[in-house]
C-alpha cells in the first residue's frame, strides 16, 4: 500500500518559532494556495535525499531567515509562488538539489534573488526578479 503525500490547500503557517514547512530525506508534501510568512527561520525548506515538495500559487513572505531553501539533494516542483520580502536569501538552491521553479516572482528579499551554491542545480523558467 503506497499512501499519498499530504496535500494542504489554503493553509496558513505563520510566526512559529522555526521552519514554515519542511520536507525532509524520503518526505514529501503538496502545498496549494498556501501562506508562509512570518517565521523565525526559513519559510520552506526541502531537504535531504528523497525530500520533495510541490507547491502551487504559494506566498513565502517575510521570513526572518530566508524565503525557501531547497538542499542536499532535496527536490521540487515550485510554481507561480510569490517569494517576497524575507530577511534573507529569495531562493537557495544548494549541494546536489534540484528543483523546477516555474512562474516564480522574487522580490524585495534582503538577500540575493536566486543562489545557487555547492553543485545546486534546477530550472526557472518564466520567473520575475527584482531588488
Amino acid at each position: 500500500c503506497r499512501l499519498s503525500p499530504p496535500s494542504f490547500v489554503k493553509c496558513r503557517f505563520r510566526d512559529g518559532g522555526g521552519c514554515g514547512i519542511i520536507a525532509r530525506a524520503e518526505g514529501s508534501l503538496i502545498a496549494t494556495q498556501c501562506q508562509i510568512e512570518g517565521n523565525q527561520l526559513v519559510g520552506v525548506l526541502v531537504a535531504g535525499s528523497g525530500g520533495n515538495m510541490a507547491m502551487d500559487d504559494c506566498r513565502v513572505e517575510a521570513n526572518n531567515c530566508g524565503g525557501v531553501y531547497v538542499c542536499n539533494g532535496g527536490m521540487g516542483s515550485f510554481k507561480k509562488l510569490h517569494i517576497v520580502r524575507n530577511e534573507g536569501v529569495g531562493l537557495l538552491v544548494k549541494t546536489g538539489a534540484a528543483p523546477m521553479i516555474l512562474e516564480t516572482v522574487i522580490e524585495a528579499n534582503h538577500g540575493v534573488g536566486a543562489w545557487f551554491a555547492s553543485k545546486g542545480k534546477g530550472q526557472l523558467e518564466r520567473c520575475h526578479f527584482t531588488a
